[in-house]
């Protein structure tokens, strides 16, 4: 049910697992846990100027407006802020605005071309997209975690990682937390390099053409012309990690090698 027409506010009952979707260009999107269990979008201008509504049951939806802009977009940079229940299924779309969210534990997707994504969140299943913009993911209880990006850094921590799914062409990618679980953990990069820091049990196995492998904990690998490999034996999850001309830096944040 809608409690409020279109202003600088509007809210809806989505239910606890719910959908609230938002799309902007240039406007960046705060996103975090409502207080009353509704979700909310605010601005500080009226949100008729700039986007259309789309409300049903379970399901709250603000994109933008045809304007006269290039690609039918206005260059409106006016924050929106969100809030919705802590398990309901976010998808926030700014091209270059960035996203800032906090708190949530269910379903996400988080996209942007140039902007920066930074989730401090709970849990649950996130996938973040980019293109030249930053993405940092930071999570407590289990979590599903994918992030790709063209050339912006990717960086995840994660206390119980259940899954991982990491591309970038020549971003660089730092992953730390504890794999757990029979879900698949890979680090993907073109160039790019990428560290890993494991804080339980894991085992490594990494494939480069030419790029540096190296470990602080306890490896084997071999190089030579046009490949190199590691693996960083033990129990629990493998990790893998696959590049052409980027490398791989096993760190050791639990002092498992001391």
């Amino acid at each position: 049910m809608m409690t409020s027409s279109l202003g600088r506010h509007v809210a809806a009952e989505i239910g606890p697992n719910g959908t609230v979707v938002v799309q902007t260009f240039d406007a960046p999107i705060v996103g975090g846990i409502s207080a009353d269990g509704m979700a909310h979008i605010r601005s500080q201008r009226d949100l008729d100027e700039e986007y259309r509504l789309e409300a049903g049951p379970g399901r709250l939806e603000l994109r933008p407006r045809e304007g006269r802009w290039p690609f039918g977009w206005r260059r409106d940079r006016t924050p929106l802020t969100v809030e919705a229940p802590a398990g309901a299924t976010v998808r926030f779309d700014s091209t270059s605005g960035g996203v800032t969210v906090t708190g949530f534990a269910g379903e996400q997707h988080y996209r942007t071309a140039s902007g920066d994504v930074v989730a401090d969140i709970d849990g649950g299943a996130v996938t973040i997209e980019g293109a030249s913009g930053a993405a940092s993911l930071t999570a407590r209880r289990p979590t599903v975690a994918r992030a790709r990006t063209a050339s912006g850094d990717i960086r995840i921590a994660a206390d119980h990682l259940t899954s991982l799914e990491v591309r970038s062409m020549s971003g660089r990618v730092e992953v730390v937390g504890r794999p757990e679980g029979d879900g698949a953990f890979g680090i993907e990069t073109v160039s790019g390099h990428a560290s890993v820091g494991l804080t339980g049990p894991a085992r490594v196995d990494a494939v480069s053409v030419s790029g540096q492998l190296r470990s602080e904990l306890p490896s084997r690998g071999s190089g030579g012309i046009g490949l190199r490999t590691m693996a960083v034996d033990g129990t629990g999850p493998l990790v893998r990690f696959r590049s052409v001309s980027g490398g791989l830096r096993v760190a050791d944040p639990a002092g498992r090698a001391a």
